[in-house]
């Protein structure tokens, strides 16, 4: 149901008189116009305030029309509604209009309201026809108007409705990611702790607290910029660098670009890292091999990871799925993320556009 105040009500019926006093304006100088093509007068002010006079039904006619279609818009559209509502305006309006006009040549003209049959007599066929057909156009306007706004109030439901179930779903994708961050990286320390290395385990578990408060913030703010989740990978590597050592290798390379101005929603690209950690090292005795490279190719963020092979499951896991199911709903077809195997080495791209996050 709409809401109307007074406020709107006055702005609603100065509309209408405006709309049907340009007609009456427009009428009045096709008059003048028909009269000086015969040889006879132009027309007068005189003329100008009967025609506006003569409008003044249409313009309560068109304020009770629009209260009707947009105070309960569902109801006053269904087809039943609808034809009952045009035959009580033909059958009462329009008489009641037709004699409104003749009580006003009577009042313009000078003569006794007495004279109102004999008026009536004499009105022309083509006139009521008219009238007619004016009555029916108001009406079939403001249902078609009624029936425009239910269409776009409807559409900006619709819009709003998918906007929030957006953006639970990224929100739900999202919470999937920080915990199973937090209890990797806490794994990280746990294992520091049972060999005894104290020194490292307290410089991890400072570092992940940092971490942490990375991503709270950042999943608040709901915004980061690639620079930013860079900064929150190093962090997670340097943890990683304590508990690995000289099995870790890492050669991480940034191309050319103002990564802090550049979007990216939060723990985007970190799944990648973590995967190739979790499924690339860890598995093995030996050491790992981690290549780490971003760059910005055509107006699109590309970062790729490749990692020695440990497990063959790697990429199914919930960081991968819930990384791809964000960057649809974030991106469209243009957010991607792909893996294959090369060489024996696991290579995972993620791109996305480096524009305004949608």
């Amino acid at each position: 149901m709409t809401q109307q105040t007074p406020t709107r009500w006055l702005a609603i019926i100065l509309t209408c008189a405006a709309g049907w006093g340009a007609v009456a304006i427009f009428m009045t100088f096709a008059q003048s116009a028909d009269a000086m093509q015969r040889g006879g007068a132009g027309a007068t002010l005189a003329d100008l305030s009967q025609n506006l006079f003569y409008f003044l039904p249409l313009v309560l006619l068109s304020a009770a029309l629009h209260r009707h279609f947009t105070v309960r818009p569902d109801t006053s559209l269904k087809p039943a509604r609808m034809a009952f509502v045009y035959a009580l305006t033909i059958l009462v309006f329009l008489p009641a209009f037709l004699i409104y006009e003749a009580v006003v040549t009577l009042f313009f003209a000078g003569q006794p309201l007495a004279d109102i049959g004999n008026t009536m007599l004499v009105q022309s066929r083509m006139g009521w026809w008219i009238d007619f057909m004016i009555v029916t156009g108001a009406f079939a306007l403001h249902a078609a108007i009624a029936a425009w706004l239910q269409i776009r109030e409807r559409e900006r439901s619709l819009a709003l409705e998918r906007e929030e179930n957006l953006k639970l779903r990224l929100s739900l994708l999202q919470g999937q990611l920080e915990p199973h961050f937090l209890f990797n990286a806490l794994s990280g320390v746990s294992a520091l702790v049972r060999r005894g290395e104290s020194a490292p385990a307290l410089t991890a578990l400072s570092q992940v607290s940092d971490l942490l408060r990375y991503a709270v913030r950042a999943s608040r703010d709901a915004g980061a910029s690639v620079a930013d989740e860079m900064k929150f990978i190093e962090g997670y590597l340097a943890i990683q660098q304590l508990r690995f050592g000289d099995r870790l290798r890492l050669d991480l390379q940034q191309g050319p670009a103002d990564w802090s101005s550049i979007p990216c929603p939060p723990l985007l690209l970190h799944p990648l890292v973590e995967n190739a950690i979790r499924h690339g090292l860890e598995p093995r005795d030996d050491a790992c091999r981690i290549d780490i490279r971003l760059s910005l190719e055509d107006s699109m963020v590309q970062f790729e990871v490749f990692n020695d092979m440990g497990h063959s499951e790697a990429g199914n896991g919930v960081g991968h799925a819930a990384t791809r199911q964000r960057l649809t709903a974030l991106f469209g077809e243009q957010g991607t993320l792909t893996a294959d195997v090369e060489d024996g080495r696991y290579h995972a791209t993620l791109r996305f556009p480096a524009g305004e996050i949608a």
